[in-house]
C-alpha cells in the first residue's frame, strides 16, 4: 500500500493525519562519519588479508618448486608421499584463509546492521521532532516533494551520537591471518622444502597435479 492511501485511509477512518517523512538509508550509510569509517577499516582489512593470501601463494609456489627439484633424488612412493603430505597441509591452510574471508565477511555485516539499527534510532528521534507519524525510506519512493526529506538533519544527528563504530571481526575463530601457516610450514619442511605453506597434489608416481592454493576475495566494499 503506498503512502498516500494509508493517508487516504487514516482520514477516511477518523485517525491523526498522517505526515510523512524521506530518508534515504543509503545516502546516511554513506555521508555519515560513522559509514565511512567502516569504509576506511574495510580497506585496511583487506589489504592485511591480500598481502597474506599473496604470502600463502609465493609460500605455496617455493615448496612446490623445491619439491619437484628434488624429485630426481626420491623414489616414487617417496615423492608420492611428501606430496600427498604437502597437499594435506595446502588444503588445511587454503580452508584456514576461507575461513577468515568468511569472518571478514560476517563482521561487516554485523558491523552494517549495528549501524542501520542507529540510523533507525536517529530518524525516529528526527520525524518526532518534525511531528511525522511516517517515514518511508527514499529506495521505496519513486516521486516525492524534496520538502518532505530528512536525510541530511539525520546524517547531522548521526554523527553527533555516533562519529565512528569498530568493524566487527565476525565470528569467533584461530584463523588469525591464515590459521595455522606456522605450524604447517614446519611441517611441509620434512618435505625437504623451505617450509612453506603450499598443496602439491600427486598424479600417483609420475608426478605432481600442482593443486594450487586458492585466493579468496576480500570482501566487498560497503554499498
Amino acid at each position: 500500500m503506498s503512502a498516500l492511501s494509508v493517508a487516504h485511509s487514516a482520514l477516511a477512518a477518523g485517525q491523526q493525519p498522517i505526515v510523512v517523512g524521506v530518508v534515504d538509508a543509503d545516502q546516511v550509510f554513506q555521508d555519515s562519519k560513522a559509514g565511512k569509517s567502516i569504509r576506511a577499516q574495510l580497506t585496511q582489512q583487506k589489504k592485511a588479508f591480500q598481502a597474506e593470501v599473496e604470502k600463502q601463494q609465493k609460500l605455496f609456489d617455493d615448496a612446490k618448486q623445491k619439491l619437484l627439484g628434488q624429485r630426481s633424488t626420491m623414489s616414487a612412493d617417496d615423492f608420492k608421499k611428501k606430496a600427498d603430505d604437502l597437499s594435506r597441509q595446502g588444503d588445511q591452510i587454503q580452508n584456514n584463509l576461507a575461513q577468515r574471508q568468511q569472518q571478514l565477511e560476517n563482521g561487516l555485516a554485523k558491523t552494517k546492521d549495528q549501524l542501520y539499527q542507529v540510523i533507525e534510532q536517529v530518524t525516529q528521534d528526527v520525524a518526532k521532532a518534525h511531528g511525522m507519524t511516517l517515514v518511508i525510506n527514499r529506495a521505496a519512493v519513486l516521486v516525492y516533494d524534496t520538502s518532505y526529506e530528512i536525510t541530511n538533519e539525520v546524517v547531522q544527528k548521526l554523527d553527533a551520537k555516533l562519529p565512528s563504530i569498530k568493524l566487527s571481526s565476525g565470528s569467533a575463530g584461530s584463523t588469525g591471518s591464515a590459521g595455522s601457516a606456522g605450524s604447517a610450514g614446519a611441517a611441509a619442511g620434512s618435505t625437504g622444502s623451505t617450509g612453506a605453506a603450499g598443496s602439491t597434489g600427486a598424479t600417483g608416481s609420475g608426478g605432481t597435479s600442482g593443486i594450487q592454493l586458492g585466493t579468496p576475495t576480500a570482501p566487498a566494499d560497503t554499498q
